[in-house]
């Protein structure tokens, strides 16, 4: 089974009472939502399901740019059932029933306001607003795009004037005006009026062309994006423009191969427009399982069928999801970045399916400055620093058990010069997340929140300024942003769980006890009966002290965290181990 045929299998199917069917793709995609999202389009409902593809169809499919609209036949027949008036060929159907629902209730921003539901009026805005503005004419059946098409039965002697123009007409007053449409002459001019002055604007020209493109004979399209062949060598597929973690481990990735002298390129997912993906002898995939779903949504499924597929995955719970098994399905092998990684993917593999530990590069690739006038911070200051991504989960991330296990070490009007920094990322003033974080340190000068979009540089000096990185996570896959602080010779603080015990250990890391509690489903995705770790508060206090009392008795830099680092995590190390890797397969 290919990838694409894979991700077109059903996750629900059609019955009696539900006539739409979801594949695994868009299941999946559904799950990474949100419980809002799935508040309003409810699976289990016709309604929700119906509501839920409309949304995929007109605003979805454009946000994931994926190589095929994975509509099945079975969904475009429902969306065509009649459900409302008609005009000839053109009916007001499920699809019309679902725009109206959504653009008028959910996302009213992108086609005007419509009309009272299945009333003629609304059927004219239905073909000429809405389907145009949201190119939906892909699910039109045959017979109502050549009805809209034909001449309006109204007009004989006008040709030109087909039933399409007719309803532009028909909801426009100020053309009624204009054009009265009462002599050959008014029509004609009408028709003159539109192709000159208005097919242009609101995607009227290009939605006109495919319908004459479908009435001539072509089909609905499916493949959006083709492919081009690109030198061979490893192909390695990830988030390769991002800042994040998972960003510099697509770089590293590249960083380590060109130190081992193999050859590779870097195909940078998500994409716009044409993507390069090529047939290599190696598709190295560092991406999270979901979105390699997504990439092979995107990209030619052949593609797949003709490497050998290597699945680099981040994961952050003690098991891997169910939901997300057909991602490891789709390799030839897995590998992790930690044991715990590992030990989290074994039980749902094969044993002839090779996994194996392999180590994420640790480099600092340009100089970290210290600036702590820059940021706003005291030379005599002992500064903890934690940095988090909103989209990665505050609640995995832990920030709220950060802020309290500093205010617990430093009750505020105490003696300790110190200060937290909180760097956040992807945030937005309207998340509640971000309105607690910002309500929670207002009375508490000495926690500092920098919001803004820095450069990997920038990120990098905010590290060099500080004293020791606090991580109380309640899971890591690996923990880049602790390995790099290592490296820096930066004391850490962490919790004394999951992936970044692969590097963290008690002669270098200030680790933190823990004890295991249930991970809610609104807190994490793909997390339906998991546990993580909820670090020990007094342990946490007990860590932030020593280090505090250590670093003001002159222990200012972790050497052996330092060295750790460069010995087990540099690009030439690991370089080697995946050169030796690919030799072993016969692949280079």
């Amino acid at each position: 089974m290919n990838a694409h045929d894979l991700l077109r299998e059903l996750r629900y199917g059609s019955s009696e009472t539900n006539p739409f069917e979801i594949p695994l793709i868009l299941y999946l995609i559904h799950r990474t939502r949100g419980t809002n999202f799935a508040k309003d389009m409810n699976l289990d409902t016709a309604f929700g399901r119906g509501l839920y593809l409309y949304w995929w169809a007109a605003h979805g499919r454009f946000e994931y740019n994926l190589s095929d609209y994975f509509i099945s036949e079975a969904n475009r027949k429902a969306f065509s059932e009649s459900t409302g008036p008609s005009i000839g060929q053109a009916a007001w159907t499920r699809l019309s029933d679902f725009c109206h629902h959504f653009e008028q209730y959910i996302q009213s921003t992108a086609v005007p306001r419509p009309p009272t539901a299945r009333s003629s009026e609304a059927l004219k805005w239905f073909y000429v607003s809405a389907v145009p503005r949201l190119g939906l004419d892909w699910l039109l059946p045959t017979d109502t795009v050549d009805f809209l098409l034909s001449p309006s039965t109204e007009f004989a002697d006008s040709p030109r004037l087909t039933h399409w123009l007719k309803f532009y007409w028909d909801i426009r007053p100020t053309l009624q005006e204009q054009f009265p449409l009462k002599t050959t002459d008014q029509r004609e001019h009408f028709v003159n009026h539109f192709f000159e002055y208005e097919r242009n604007t609101d995607n009227r020209g290009d939605f006109l062309e495919r319908l004459e493109q479908r009435k001539a004979g072509a089909s609905a399209p499916t493949e959006l994006f083709p492919k081009e062949n690109l030198p061979p060598g490893i192909n390695i597929v990830g988030l390769a423009g991002s800042i994040s973690g998972v960003g510099q481990d697509v770089r590293m990735a590249e960083a380590s191969l060109i130190a081992a002298g193999v050859p590779c390129a870097v195909t940078a997912f998500p994409g716009r427009g044409a993507l390069n993906f090529a047939k290599r002898p190696v598709n190295l995939f560092c991406l999270t399982g979901f979105q390699l779903f997504l990439a092979a949504a995107t990209f030619d499924a052949s593609l797949f069928a003709s490497s050998y597929n290597i699945g680099f995955f981040p994961w952050e719970l003690p098991e891997w999801p169910p939901d997300l098994k057909p991602a490891l399905d789709m390799c030839d092998e897995i590998w992790c970045s930690s044991e715990f990684i590992r030990d989290s993917i074994a039980p749902f593999i094969p044993e002839s399916k090779p996994i194996h530990v392999m180590p994420m590069a640790v480099e600092i690739e340009e100089p970290a400055i210290a600036n702590r006038k820059g940021f706003g911070l005291a030379e005599d200051e002992v500064v903890y620093t934690f940095v988090f991504d909103f989209t990665s989960g505050t609640e995995r991330k832990n920030i709220w058990g950060c802020i309290e296990a500093f205010q617990r070490s430093f009750p505020l009007g105490g003696s300790e010069k110190v200060r937290l920094v909180i760097k956040s990322l992807n945030h937005k003033p309207e998340m509640p997340e971000y309105q607690r974080l910002v309500e929670l340190i207002a009375n508490d000068p000495r926690i500092q929140h920098l919001t803004g979009v820095f450069t990997r540089s920038e990120l990098l000096s905010l590290l060099q300024s500080s004293d020791v990185f606090l991580s109380l996570h309640r899971a890591e896959g690996f923990g880049r942003g602790l390995a790099e602080s290592l490296l820096l010779g930066k004391h850490v603080v962490a919790t004394n769980y999951s992936g970044n015990l692969n590097f963290s250990k008690p002669e270098n890391t200030y680790l933190v006890d823990y004890r295991l509690i249930p991970v809610e489903a609104s807190e994490y995705v793909f997390s339906n009966n998991q546990v993580w770790a909820d670090p020990v508060l007094a342990s946490a206090v007990q860590q932030i002290r020593k280090v505090y009392r250590d670093i003001r008795d002159g222990r200012t830099f972790n050497e052996q965290g330092q060295k750790y680092i460069i010995d087990h995590f540099s690009r030439s190390v690991v370089g080697r181990t995946y050169q030796e890797r690919f030799k072993e397969l016969g692949l280079i």
